[in-house]
């Protein structure tokens, strides 16, 4: 009785292994997405050391302007009505 329910269960396990790995190569995974090319974004940062991404407001002066390293994902801070 024990090797039977064994079996299932590895049956079941390499059942589900197979159908994700046919998951993953049909549809790829759909949380990482490709990057477009080198990320060209600035960070402004003003006098008193706030730091600003995206479109710098109206008015703000940036006392420098530096690189982003790595991923950047810039929201709007209004929630769509």
């Amino acid at each position: 009785m024990r090797k039977i329910i064994l079996s299932i269960g590895f049956i079941m396990a390499a059942g589900a292994g197979w159908y994700g790995h046919h998951l993953y190569r049909t549809q790829g995974l759909p949380f990482i997405n490709e990057s477009p090319g080198p990320l060209t974004e600035k960070k402004c940062i003003t006098k008193d050391g706030k730091v600003i991404y995206g479109v710098v407001p109206e008015g703000t002066v940036c006392q420098k302007w530096e690189p982003v390293q790595g991923s950047l994902m810039v929201v709007p801070s209004k929630k769509p009505e």
